[in-house]
């Protein structure tokens, strides 16, 4: 499988497994030729002994072949010519169109070349290459790394031991996938950009590859008794270089977006062709490898988890072998975090520069190390020749359900849209292990037929307005918006435009409902009490007009939903306690959710809810699917933090509300953190529906922090930033490694309590270095002891604690107390105690959540938590404590976590950013245009210094930043770019960003028409792109006859009409289609909800029809194609107790 990507800045790295190839061909060939001395390794008569070797690299593409290094040996010399951007013009071809690149060779210190991209490396006048010299965001390729699993791997090593002709055999096939499967796809999905700034696209004819077999991930070094070394595991780092050839002949840079993209198409390929291959070959079998956050899920059955790739069978190997296996990973793992390296690729790296890969140890003596290992486990060729099965045969089974596969792709793609190579890549990973290719290719094609629609996001319509509407004169405006529209079309699925249909129709339909309406003069006799209870003697409590107004609208106005828009610290939690007691005192019952165990909390204490009224979501949907809570027509949901929610979560507590006639009270804010799932519709039911916006902010202490948060909520970012920087909160340093410095210095200098402060930041891995550094320096000042424990994770990373420790929960887990208690995701705390056993070594910790609870942890156990000195920011949301710092750091990428992050504070918050991120974030505005801001000081500044100001400057980001960087900025005393200078690139990013990014729903988007539809196709035909076998029609597929979908009108094909006349056919059938189902839902919404009988245990799939019944619905039919080319085998193996996926025995 593919499971790391990186983008190259060097090609040192394979230097040694360059070095170690050639001198293992020499050896090859002075066996073999004795008399030939320093031979030639390009030389035909060694062709052969080249080949065979396992670990010679491959050199592929289009592009190979034309500049003549297609069957060439890599030598050091050619990889550091490719690698920095150069091929010598003495390998091109005599004959063939490659004569053309002669055009193009530039004369060198190291000869006459071809330049493969503009920015290649610099030479100096020595010859050598200066890559110190090279622009900082170069980069010299894009790294694939293609893995086989940890079972696989070493059963394979063990067999090669036996055989050495089975690893070449492996490298042969391994290198065929690349060159006629994954590399024309790259090819496909790649474009050159041209123009100003690369605003134009250009399609690309070939491109250029290297692919370098490793055996081996290394750790620390062998001690030579058996101890350390290399870990075996095969892959392949798959060097896409940057130089694509386009269809005029040029050389430049890779446009790499849509190939990142499709990732997962080039990991289903691989994964397709690989499998069947080692069944056959090699007569392996294999066991499914779940996602890792769909691996524990407590709440996915086996068939509803995702397959991430395939291993070879446990087995095969000893258990004994298996566990010592597993401990050495961990012990690596362990070494990766303390280096804080994250990524396979980057790891690799990290090693070779550290040496700690041992010492420089070959793969013939890696082997004989593996060897020994093996033998004293009993795991040998023969051991492994008892489990080898060569006669497999598919089994003819049911194939999974098409609306099960989407919905389990939606929860692991997190978006309402996707391309077709996105999903039918997650269709043949699902499938490889049930069916062959063939079988594999048209069910990926029935599931996308079936369950997929085209799209358009509206925010596009106008720009592809005059493309599809063929209006179009110039020419290459023509191809530059058919380039785009090939690239960006996109898809949704039939149970996600349901489910918003369902969310928006379903509540309309009960706008009109009065059993919840409460008399206005009893709600504000209500809000007066409770005003009158928390007024002391020297505090005068009181509601903000914001907060009276929602507390009215909530029981006082008609239908089945209210919103509460808030903004961060406006009081929202507060106002939902009056609501509850009042419902509560006129006989309703009250039920709270939130999407994150820590919020509902949270929930439950501000509200005075009970034990068994409050529940995440996730949980409170199971409760009610398991029947263990019953909702009725007097229940009131409350939903907190609904802006989190993703459109699944709001769609089954919604459906679950009208099934039993339920009120829902949303609260939350748009423009805080979005919902980690796909969708998230509470920005949509704040346009359709009553929302009482909830603006006076009450958390902040100054009222120049408030006005500081508003700013940030309501998007003048830019004048947020001014206001922080000019009361002196925002620090900035030259480097990251200074920036952390200053942060955790300012943290020890606040004597605040730990519970009351907490730094902030974007990812995981900032997060991880930050929480060590202060660990480090509490260590230095002794407010941490020495001592410290090793707690295992359930991530398999093993973290040192201390008494005293922060911590935060990053999973849900339960306690080991006498009454075990649940302890949430996102919850914080600290280290009470080490108990230990007699012998004085540590059996359990004891901690305190900031709640005042306390709980027993095992250290036998695996647990789920870290340091909380510093924490991301999606745990901080709903969070208040006196003071915060948040950095800026390399993964912003929009405005709701800056907000998130400014405004949990009650005292101070302070920033922090450095000069490196800056630019780093600024080379990110590459092809986007400057901000208003920019082109005006740049106008200014032309006209007040008398300097020109060329016209296309002004079309480019990066361009306008350069311009003012040489004529605008004023350095310090020391030529350093003031702190003024960065702020104004720290907001011209801002306002780049200012459009905020809300997750979208499929009301964001149009259903593209038949022409639309016929466009796509033929452009995606044009590229070549690959077409299964025509499905089965749909009458063998579906049982029997069902009410019409819109689906099933685009699978209507015309044959005797014009294109343009069928297109309006089916427009018309589609809008006669439209109108019986509208029909036929106002019919089903209008029965009053008490009368329906359906159970949300009857929910199993995203794309069942949300309609309200009072009959229970007929059971989903599987879909099975009638594929008579499958013979079915004896015997069947079940991975879930429901129908799905099953693999041969």
């Amino acid at each position: 499988m593919l499971i790391d990507y990186m983008n190259m800045t060097n090609g040192k790295y394979h230097e040694g497994q360059l070095l170690y190839n050639r001198q293992a061909c020499e050896k090859e060939i002075a066996f073999l030729f004795p008399d030939d001395k320093n031979p030639d390794l390009n030389d035909p008569k060694y062709r052969d002994i080249v080949k065979k070797m396992p670990y010679s690299p491959l050199i592929a593409g289009g592009l190979a072949k034309s500049l003549g290094i297609e069957d060439r040996f890599l030598t050091l010399e050619l990889w550091e010519d490719l690698s920095n951007g150069y091929c010598p013009v003495e390998y091109l071809p005599k004959v063939n169109e490659a004569q053309a690149l002669l055009r193009f060779p530039i004369e060198t210190p190291r000869g006459l070349m071809i330049k493969l991209n503009k920015n290649a490396t610099p030479i100096g006048e020595d010859g050598k290459y200066k890559p110190e010299d090279a622009g900082k965001d170069k980069r010299i390729g894009t790294e694939f790394v293609f893995t086989l699993g940890r079972n696989t791997s070493n059963v394979l090593t063990a067999m090669e031991i036996a055989d050495p002709s089975l690893e070449s055999k492996l490298t042969n096939h391994v290198n065929k996938i690349f060159t006629e499967h994954i590399l024309p796809e790259m090819e496909r999905d790649a474009f050159i950009r041209t123009g100003t700034d690369g605003v134009d696209l250009q399609y690309v004819k070939e491109l250029l590859a290297v692919s370098f077999h490793h055996i081996e991930n290394r750790g620390t070094a062998y001690d030579g008794k058996g101890n350390g070394g290399p870990e075996c595991h095969k892959h392949w780092h798959y060097d896409l270089l940057n130089t694509a050839m386009g269809y005029d002949g040029k050389l430049l840079s890779v446009c790499n977006d849509l190939i990142i993209k499709n990732k997962d198409k080039y990991n289903a390929i691989f994964q397709l062709e690989m499998y069947p291959f080692l069944e056959k070959e090699y007569g392996l079998t294999f066991k499914p490898i779940y996602l890792d956050e769909d691996k524990d899920n407590e709440f996915l059955q086996d068939h509803e988890k995702n397959i991430a790739s395939w291993d070879v069978e446990d087995k095969f190997i000893p258990e004994s072998l298996r566990s010592e296996l597993g401990a050495r990973s961990k012990e690596m793992e362990a070494l990766m975090k303390k280096l804080k390296v994250r990524g396979f690729v980057a790891e690799e790296i990290a090693r070779k520069e550290l040496k700690l890969d041992k010492t420089d140890l070959s793969p013939s003596e890696m082997k004989a190390i593996w060897a020994d290992k093996f033998s004293k486990h009993g795991f040998t060729a023969k051991s492994i020749a008892a489990h080898q099965d060569f006669n497999q045969v598919k089994a003819q089974v049911e194939l999974p359900d098409p609306a099960l596969m989407v919905s389990n792709y939606l929860r692991k793609h997190k978006d309402v849209v996707f391309s077709e190579d996105q999903i039918k890549a997650h269709v043949h990973k699902q499938l490889i292990g049930i069916c062959d290719r063939d079988t594999s290719e048209r069910h990926a094609e029935y599931v996308f037929k079936s369950q997929c629609h085209q799209v358009m996001d509206k925010d596009q319509r106008e720009y592809f307005k005059d493309f599809l509407a063929d209006t179009i004169s110039d020419p290459e405006l023509r191809k530059q918006k058919q380039l785009r529209f090939g690239r960006d079309v996109r898809f949704t699925t039939t149970g996600i435009l349901e489910m918003d249909k369902y969310i928006s129709e379903s509540l309309k339909a009960r706008e009109s409902e009065t059993r919840f309406v409460l008399a206005r003069e009893d709600v504000f006799k209500a809000i007066l009490a409770c005003e009158v209870a928390n007024t002391t003697p020297s505090k005068q409590f009181q509601f903000s007009v914001g907060q009276k107004n929602a507390i009215a609208l909530a029981m006082t106005q008609p239908g089945a939903v209210m919103n509460i828009a808030g903004r961060a610290g406006s009081g929202k939690s507060t106002l939902l306690r009056v609501v509850k007691e009042e419902y509560e005192r006129n006989g309703f019952s009250i039920i709270g959710t939130s999407p994150a165990g820590h919020a509902t909390k949270s929930l439950a204490k501000d509200t005075g809810m009970k034990k068994g009224t409050f529940f995440n979501s996730s949980a409170l949907i199971k409760q009610i699917e398991l029947g263990k809570v019953k909702l009725t027509n007097k229940h009131v949901i409350f939903v907190d933090e609904a802006g989190m929610a993703d459109t699944e979560t709001l769609y089954k507590i919604i459906k679950a509300a009208n099934m039993a006639g339920s009120k829902l009270v949303l609260t939350g804010e748009k423009e805080q953190l979005q919902p980690v799932g796909f969708g998230g519709s509470f920005k949509v039911l704040n346009e359709q529906f009553t929302t009482a916006p909830v603006t006076t902010i009450n958390r902040q202490r100054d009222h120049w922090q408030r006005e500081l948060v508003e700013e940030l909520a309501s998007g003048q970012s830019e004048k947020a930033l001014d206001r922080l920087y000019e009361k002196g909160l925002i620090h900035i340093t030259k480097t990251e490694k200074g920036k952390v410095d200053l942060m955790v210095k300012h943290y020890m200098e606040d004597k605040t309590d730990f519970k009351q402060k907490f730094i902030l930041a974007a990812s995981n891995d900032e997060v991880d270095s930050i929480n060590d550094k202060v660990r480090e320096a509490l260590r230095k000042t002794g407010q941490l002891p020495q001592e410290e424990v090793t707690v295992k994770g359930k991530d398999g990373i093993d973290r040192e604690f201390s008494v005293g420790d922060r911590i935060v929960f990053t999973k849900k887990q339960k306690s080991a107390n006498a009454e075990t208690t649940t302890l949430e995701n996102s919850e914080t705390g600290s280290v009470l105690s080490i108990a230990k056993f007699l012998n004085g070594k540590p059996r359990a910790i004891q901690i305190e959540l900031d709640d005042g609870t306390r709980h027993f942890l095992n250290l036998k156990d695996e647990h789920s938590f870290q340091h909380a000195y510093a924490k991301t920011i999606h745990k901080s949301q709903g969070g208040t404590v006196e003071n915060t710092q948040f950095t800026i750091g390399k993964n912003l990428a929009d405005l709701h976590s800056s907000y998130v992050a400014l405004s949990r504070h009650r005292g101070m918050a302070r920033m922090y950013l450095s000069e490196e991120v800056v630019d780093l974030l600024s080379t990110r505005m590459k092809g986007k245009p400057p901000t208003t801001s920019m082109k005006k000081v740049a106008e200014w500044t032309a006209k007040q210094k008398g300097v020109e100001l060329p016209p296309e400057v002004l079309h480019s980001f990066i361009e306008t930043r350069a311009w003012l960087t040489a004529n605008y900025e004023e350095k310090d005393s020391q030529n350093r770019r003031k702190a003024s200078a960065v702020m104004d690139d720290l907001k011209n990013v801002v306002e780049a960003f200012q459009k905020t990014n809300f997750k979208k729903t499929s009301n964001d988007f149009d259903r593209a028409d038949g022409h639309a539809e016929d466009t796509y196709k033929r452009i995606r035909q044009e590229r070549g792109y690959k077409v299964a076998h025509p499905v089965p029609v749909a009458s063998d597929f579906m049982g029997p006859p069902k009410p019409a979908h819109l689906n099933q009108v685009d699978q209507v094909q015309p044959t005797s009409l014009s294109s343009k006349a069928a297109a309006q056919a089916k427009d018309l059938v589609r809008k006669a289609v439209e109108l019986a189902q509208k029909a036929r839902d106002v019919m089903s919404f209008s029965r009053p909800p008490e009368a329906a009988k359906k159970s949300i245990n009857d929910i199993k799939h995203l794309n069942e029809l949300p309609q309200m019944t009072t009959s229970a619905p007929a059971k989903k039919p599987v879909f099975t194609p009638d594929l008579t080319d499958v013979k079915k085998p004896t015997q069947t193996r079940s991975f879930g107790k429901k129908k799905g996926l099953s693999q041969t025995m």
